[in-house]
């Protein structure tokens, strides 16, 4: 595995909606095209290649081409994508509980 230097990462690059969704669409879809998950988190080309850029540094997200197509998938064998789809889980699990605490 590759190893990241964390000091060339801001924060604010790592948290952001946007990120979430797409880890979230291709969690649910298993692949997703640059047009999908441009559509799905309903932005920009060049706002969703800033978050697409910055998960692929991190060893999130494998790009692969099918011709001239860009195809996204998670590598699941990356920590930090652990941890993405476990703060997903955990944010899903507590908006399901129908008891909420006061």
């Amino acid at each position: 595995m590759k190893s990241i230097n964390m000091k060339s990462i801001n924060f604010n690059e790592v948290v952001s909606p946007i990120k979430f969704k797409i880890i979230e669409y291709l969690y649910d879809n298993q692949y997703a095209t640059l047009a999908t998950l441009i559509q799905h988190c309903r932005t920009s080309y060049v706002n969703i290649m800033k978050h697409i850029e910055t998960l692929k540094k991190m060893n999130v997200l494998r790009e692969h081409r099918i011709n001239k197509i860009r195809v996204f998938s998670l590598n699941y064998d990356n920590s930090y994508t652990k941890i993405y789809l476990a703060f997903i889980f955990d944010l899903r699990r507590i908006l399901n509980q129908e008891t909420y605490f006061v």
